[in-house]
């Protein structure tokens, strides 16, 4: 007999309470896309290393694709179509589309919700710093860290 262990929670999605039911092997990348159809968080390497799932809980950036969703209750996500409507966000994600920055775009998602946690938590932010977690494989690291580089630099002033 094959049963699944389900458990139900509560927590919010961009500014919105979801009942969550889950399995104990869902993850939050899984429910995000699935579930939700908010597919803005992408699924790259389901390890935790490429950093396109990002997305913020409780304000922190973290690989949604290593958060089981059984362990969610009562925390704050953020994606990153909540992401790009806040006003740092928005010029996160503009100053990244003027530098041309990826070829294909798939890791923007994540390195914005990176950035975006990176510039929130500290008064200085590097972006060497931010994108530690985040991979692009078109080559554009540098457009990217030129991009990021001139948001940071207009917080600052």
């Amino acid at each position: 007999m094959n049963r699944k262990h389900t458990t139900n929670s509560t927590t919010v999605v961009n500014d919105r309470r979801v009942l969550v039911e889950s399995d104990t092997k869902s993850t939050l990348l899984t429910y995000l896309r699935n579930s939700l159809r908010l597919t803005g968080t992408k699924a790259g390497c389901a390890t935790g290393n490429c950093g396109a799932c990002t997305v913020l809980i409780d304000g922190a950036a973290v690989q949604s694709c290593q958060i089981s969703l059984h362990a969610l209750d009562k925390n704050n996500v953020q994606t990153i179509e909540h992401i790009v409507k806040t006003p740092l966000g928005n010029r996160i994600a503009t100053a990244l589309t003027q530098h041309d920055a990826a070829q294909c775009g798939y890791c923007l998602p994540g390195i914005v919700v990176s950035t975006y946690a990176a510039m929130l938590s500290t008064e200085s932010p590097d972006p060497m710093q931010a994108l530690q977690r985040n991979l692009c494989r078109c080559g554009s690291h540098s457009r990217i860290l030129s991009a990021l580089e001139e948001v940071m630099q207009a917080t600052d002033a």
